[in-house]
């Protein structure tokens, strides 16, 4: 199963999208970028599928315009809830976060 991740990357991070990353470790920065992965570790491929952003609310703009094709406003608050995870749990709006996980699964 292909599962996309949030990576950090530095900000000027270059790398052919689609094209799977081949070196050991992911540079980090701050830069947000959705990856795209297998769940079977043995495989361990995994590519970028946007571009680089400076905050999780522009990449989470990017997926609602390119990712899916249902109401772009409903999808941008679920990327943003999926990505961030921050909530209010009384009012439903989100919260703003700092230091988003290095990584999530969506």
């Amino acid at each position: 199963m292909v599962i996309s991740v949030l990576k950090r990357v530095p900000l000027n991070f270059q790398w052919l999208l689609k094209k799977v990353w081949e070196e050991e470790e992911l540079p980090a920065g701050d830069g947000y970028q959705l990856w795209e992965t297998t769940d079977k570790e043995e495989d361990n491929e995994s590519s970028p599928i946007s571009p680089v952003f400076t905050s999780v609310e522009e990449l989470a703009d990017w997926c609602a315009e390119n990712i899916t094709h249902v109401s772009k406003e409903a999808i941008r608050v679920l990327w943003l809830r999926a990505l961030i995870g921050a909530e209010d749990s009384d009012t439903g709006e989100l919260g703003e976060c700092h230091n988003p996980p290095a990584s999530v699964v969506l």
